[in-house]
């Protein structure tokens, strides 16, 4: 059961790695440099935009329902 968990997560990670491969000579860039962009950059950017979107919506119900 492990055994199988471990090779279906093996090759998910490396049909990842073969998209982002793929991906990255499609526009001209390398591997690595796409996987800066996308993790070390643009995740964490939507990340903080999402979480405060999500903090002024709040703010906003909660004013609504004073």
């Amino acid at each position: 059961f492990i055994k199988t968990k471990l090779i279906i997560m093996n090759k998910t990670f490396q049909a990842c790695v073969d998209l982002l491969v793929i991906m990255a000579e499609c526009i001209g860039m390398t591997y690595e440099e796409i996987n800066i962009w996308i993790f070390l950059i643009g995740y964490p950017l939507i990340l903080g935009i999402s979480i405060l979107s999500n903090y002024i919506l709040v703010r906003k119900y909660v004013k609504l329902n004073k």
